[in-house]
């Protein structure tokens, strides 16, 4: 408990390496932090983000999940604007190389549960984040059924990442779909395949998340098998 407390009330200084936009209002941004540090978190855990010598940031802060994996030596997320950016996006979206980025955390405890039971990641849009970090954790375990249903329309986050852990990883299934009622037949054909052998994971919106919640459930999956990550700020 008071290492978790630790990670919250003490802040990883961070700054910008680089800022994609690679499609409408979708943002990857990475950053480094000290090399000389030691900064370790799960895969599929989350931090919050300040940005520490900027104005007019609205709440000054937002929830991210960390994209990446520890071997990366960098600091991954995620993030969509919508139609119009919030004033802390605004400003997160528009930072230049060097600029500071204060992190607390990891926080949460969102991730794979089991090392043996089969892993069924069922993400909605930028929902995807915390399954680009697990998917990269899992590149070398070739001892399960590994599964990832996308839904998103017009562009898959992290597609090119998902593609390259199934070049290396047979037992890798990345199944991106453009809308909720594909990603629910996915859905249905993986329950009939793994039943409630399987974990599955759900990010996204509360309201997908929920929904498609209810739907395992109705199909047989036990809830406890059933692990939830409700975005917040992405």
């Amino acid at each position: 408990m008071a290492n978790t407390l630790n990670t919250i009330f003490k802040a990883t200084p961070l700054t910008v390496a680089d800022i994609q936009n690679p499609a409408a209002d979708y943002y990857i941004i990475k950053l480094n932090y000290a090399t000389d540090r030691h900064f370790d978190w799960k895969p599929g855990t989350a931090g919050l983000f300040t940005l520490p010598h900027q104005k007019n940031t609205g709440s000054g802060f937002r929830f991210f999940s960390i994209a990446g994996v520890p071997d990366e030596h960098a600091i991954t997320i995620g993030t969509r604007t919508g139609k119009t950016a919030s004033a802390y996006k605004a400003v997160l979206t528009h930072l230049h190389k060097g600029d500071r980025v204060n992190l607390r955390g990891p926080i949460g405890s969102f991730g794979v549960k089991n090392d043996s039971a089969p892993v069924v990641m069922i993400a909605s849009g930028v929902g995807v984040t915390p399954f680009r970090a697990m998917a990269l954790d899992l590149t070398a375990d070739q001892t399960r059924p590994i599964k990832l249903i996308q839904s998103a329309h017009g562009f898959h986050l992290f597609q090119s990442d998902f593609e390259a852990v199934a070049q290396k990883n047979a037992r890798f299934e990345y199944l991106p779909v453009e809308s909720g009622k594909d990603a629910q037949a996915q859905m249905l054909a993986t329950i009939k395949e793994l039943g409630d052998s399987a974990y599955y994971y759900l990010s996204g919106a509360s309201k997908i998340v929920k929904a498609n919640k209810q739907f395992l459930k109705q199909h047989g999956v036990p809830a406890r098998q059933i692990i939830t990550d409700v975005q917040f700020g992405y």
